[in-house]
């Protein structure tokens, strides 16, 4: 979502899952699940090649969370 007129600046909400296998403790993929979500802000360096400033708030299970801050888009 385009927060200026000039589409400088962007909000962002994205959801996401996450598994993995540990030999040491004797998880396979699939037996657990993460699950997160967030919200990010964008800010345009360059239109032509849609470069972005990516600022990105992360929460997930059990009061984890993280701040990620990025250059370029995943497209």
């Amino acid at each position: 979502m385009t927060l200026t007129s000039n589409g400088l600046v962007g909000l962002v909400g994205f959801v996401n899952a996450t598994t993995v296998r540990s030999d040491m403790l004797g998880e396979r993929l699939f037996d657990a699940v993460a699950p997160a979500a967030g919200v990010g802000l964008r800010v345009l360096l360059d239109k032509r090649s849609r470069s972005n400033i990516c600022i990105d708030l992360d929460l997930g299970r059990s009061g984890s969370y993280g701040i990620y801050i990025g250059l370029q888009e995943a497209l």
